[in-house]
Parts: C-alpha cells; sequence; structure tokens
C-alpha cells in the first residue's frame, strides 16, 4: 500500500492508492472513492483541530491505515464519511491534547519557551478571520467551521461531532457571537 499527497493551491487532498489487489477487501474501492471525494474535509478537519499541515496530513494518512486494517468498515458512502470524520476528529484532538499535556510538563519543568509575536497584525480579512477562529474554543471553531465555512448541513454536523441538534445550534451561535466581538474593525470595513 503506497498513500500519495497531491497539493493544490491552499490545500492538500489526500490520494490513496492500494497496489496488492489479490488482498484487497470489498469496502476498498468505496474507502478510496471517499478519500478521493472528501479528501479536503478530512484534512480540513485535522487542520481546524491542530492548526499544523504536516500533522493535519498525518492524521489523514494514519486515519485511511487505520480503516485499511478494519475487518468490516460501513459500505455506504455517508456512513463511511462520518466513520472516518470520526476517527479523524478523535485522533486529532488526541494528539492536541497530548501536545498540551507535554507543553504544561516543559512548563512545569522549567523549560524556556521561545518568545512568539501576538496574532500578527494582517491587512486582509481573509487572514483576520482565520485569526479569530483560532481564538474561539475548541468544540464552537468545529461547529463554525463545518457549518459556516464548509457549508455542511445541521444534521451532518451533529453526526460528526457527536451531539444533539440544539448542542450544535448553541455552539454555532456562541461561536459566530464571538467572532462577531473579535471582527468588530471589520464591520465598518469598505474596500475603496
Amino acid at each position: 500500500m503506497r498513500i500519495f499527497r497531491k497539493k493544490k493551491a491552499d490545500s492538500c487532498i489526500i490520494y490513496a492508492k492500494v497496489f496488492s489487489k489479490e488482498n484487497r477487501s470489498p469496502w476498498h474501492d468505496s474507502l478510496i472513492a471517499s478519500l478521493q471525494e472528501h479528501g479536503r474535509l478530512y484534512y480540513r478537519l485535522a487542520w481546524n483541530i491542530l492548526r499544523d499541515a504536516g500533522a493535519s496530513e498525518d492524521i489523514c494518512q494514519d486515519a485511511f491505515a487505520k480503516a485499511c486494517g478494519q475487518d468490516e468498515l460501513p459500505r455506504e458512502p455517508p456512513k463511511l464519511k462520518a466513520w472516518l470524520a470520526r476517527v479523524i476528529i478523535n485522533e486529532s484532538l488526541q494528539l492536541a491534547r497530548r501536545r498540551k499535556a507535554e507543553r504544561r510538563a516543559m512548563n512545569e519543568r522549567g523549560a524556556h519557551q521561545p518568545i512568539t509575536s501576538g496574532p500578527s497584525e494582517s491587512n486582509s480579512l481573509r487572514d483576520s478571520v482565520i485569526d479569530a477562529l483560532q481564538k474561539l474554543p475548541e468544540k464552537n471553531r468545529l461547529v463554525v467551521t463545518l457549518r459556516v465555512m464548509d457549508g455542511m448541513p445541521g444534521k451532518e454536523v451533529q453526526k460528526l461531532v457527536g451531539c444533539s441538534a440544539s448542542e450544535v445550534s448553541r455552539r454555532l451561535h456562541q461561536g459566530m457571537e464571538e467572532l462577531r466581538k473579535l471582527l468588530e474593525d471589520w464591520e465598518s470595513y469598505n474596500p475603496g
């Protein structure tokens, strides 16, 4: 098995090819089709949690490898998409928690952290929105990104996030309110 990455503009699409046809399971074709069709979504899910391109690609590849190791997967494309997305979200959250614990342990030992500047002063609305999204709590950021930025239906967000419809609505409302507060300077923005 080999996994290839194809770069496109600002995003990465994960493509997979399984070379050994003799030991290919019936669901391999649907897995590859899902990866080709929704690869950008899977990558964005990981990136929205980790904010690290390399780690996001690794998480996507690990999820594909985990799927290849399963004896049986959901055969219907929507269920397979939701299963892969859930694996990617869980793996990303696990890595984020591990990194946070490592940073906390380093701080407790008195390790010096490099001094970084504050949020970059950006002239573009896109960069400001990305900076504001990064400041949102993880749960709200995930719902806002899936629902607003990716245009995913509420029921699909509900399945991916694993909470009730009212909780998705609450997180979306809170996230949008926080974004509005963070982007107050851009309300009166009128390009010349």
